[in-house]
């Protein structure tokens, strides 16, 4: 697994001042912010090319674009926030609005705005993406803050027909009968508190494609005395379209 930091001063890519600019007039703050959260796109699209050049060699611009776009998700924040208080990444405090109006005048004076661009979609304070990994046409986002292992986040993509479909943390297309059946299936083996989620969570799913072309996913799930650390219900099933369980291949146990 190689490591990345998009997010931080170690990886941030020079976004070219040379640009040509073409839209001097100032826009307004609510198309400021859809014009530059498309600028960080671009920029993390370059960023992934460049460090994972080897990884996504056969991926289409656009397809490393649309990982880009996935990436950024948790970058957004709303116009009507523009008064709330951020931390930059030298660790100073300013608001939304300021940091905005800032980007958008070393933009239109075409000065170098990188380190700005990402200070505005960034806090740093924030879940950071720490690395990314790379297992035939699945690829996995780890998430941290840096702070404490309870805030990591791990999230799966699937890269399918030139398309990126977003997996959650590898549970979340499954039809809801699939769900249902897990979780009754959970709670016939008297694993009664098991709480089915597909969100990006703090334990990681495995996903391996197996010889049959079908996928295997493995993980931890939270018995009733388990600290929060360590889950120790052992969960796996096969899947082919990560909607729905293959017959018979469910199995639950504990360690």
């Amino acid at each position: 697994m190689k490591k990345i930091i998009l997010f931080s001063l170690l990886a941030l890519s020079t976004l070219s001042c040379k640009k040509e600019n073409t839209e001097n007039a100032k826009k307004s703050e609510a198309e400021q912010l859809t014009f530059y959260k498309k600028l960080l796109i671009e920029d993390v699209a370059k960023s992934l090319k460049k460090e994972y050049s080897k990884e996504l060699t056969n991926i289409s611009d656009s397809t490393i674009e649309k990982i880009a776009t996935i990436q950024t998700d948790n970058c957004n924040w709303k116009i009507e926030q523009l008064n709330d208080t951020i931390y930059l990444s030298n660790n100073s405090v300013t608001t939304f609005k300021k940091q905005l109006a800032l980007v958008d005048s070393l933009y239109r004076n075409k000065k170098d705005y990188t380190l700005n661009l990402y200070d505005l979609y960034t806090d740093l304070h924030h879940r950071q993406l720490k690395d990314i990994s790379f297992n035939e046409n699945i690829i996995g986002f780890y998430w941290s803050p840096g702070q404490n292992t309870i805030s990591d986040h791990y999230q799966k993509l699937l890269l399918k027909d030139n398309d990126v479909i977003d997996l959650g943390n590898g549970l979340k297309l499954l039809a809801k009968k699939d769900v249902d059946y897990l979780v009754s299936q959970m709670h016939s083996k008297g694993f009664k508190n098991y709480e089915f989620s597909s969100e990006p969570g703090r334990n990681e799913i495995s996903i391996v494609k197996n010889d049959k072309g079908n996928y295997t996913l493995v993980f931890l799930a939270y018995d009733e005395d388990d600290a929060d650390c360590c889950p120790t219900v052992n969960v796996s099933f096969e899947t082919a379209d990560f909607i729905s369980i293959t017959a018979n291949s469910l199995k639950i146990g504990k360690d």
